[in-house]
């Protein structure tokens, strides 16, 4: 129930879900890597919310800079500021989600920034200065300064999970006009 805020030099192990009530805050040589157990075909999401649900023009934005790297169960290496190379079979990714749907951008990510699926429906996203990133879906996309975003082949099939051994289903669905 506050903001993330992770800088210079940190490296944290995801080993599961992670719900921040406010904004997350990413700088300066920070990488988010995701714990091995995953294996090679699980993933994580990282989510940045509004502490009020009616009002998600308050909080729940996600700026990431300055060299952060997020990568999945395939680790990361200190020595490079890189996440280690995917192995073919190797599928895991980090997603983080923000939920801000207010002015500006709802996730910033810039000069450097590795990895990762973002995802803002309901907002902007800012890719700028040598990011190179995994996948990006936003209500409005900005991209700048030699930006790359991979749409990885087999992407479509991530699966997300609670962590090691979770899973989930589709009770039912409706289409809404």
């Amino acid at each position: 129930n506050c903001d993330w805020n992770v800088q210079n030099n940190i490296t944290i192990t995801i080993r599961g879900p992670i719900w921040v009530n406010g904004d997350i805050n990413l700088a300066n040589n920070v990488a988010l890597v995701l714990d091995p157990s995953f294996g090679n075909d699980l993933s994580t999401v990282v989510i940045a919310d509004a502490k009020d649900p009616q009002n998600q023009s308050s909080k729940g934005r996600i700026i990431t800079e300055n060299n952060v790297a997020i990568c999945g169960s395939e680790g990361y290496n200190a020595g490079t500021n890189e996440c280690n190379p995917r192995q073919l079979e190797n599928k895991t990714y980090i997603m983080l989600l923000s939920t801000y749907s207010g002015i500006g951008r709802a996730i910033n990510i810039e000069n450097n920034v590795e990895g990762a699926i973002f995802y803002a429906s309901n907002g902007a996203v800012g890719v700028e200065n040598n990011v190179a990133v995994k996948e990006v879906t936003a209500y409005e996309l900005e991209l700048e300064n030699n930006a790359v975003v991979t749409y990885e082949s087999g992407l479509t099939n991530a699966q997300f999970s609670a962590g090691p051994g979770g899973s989930w289903k589709v009770e039912s669905w409706k289409e809404v006009e």
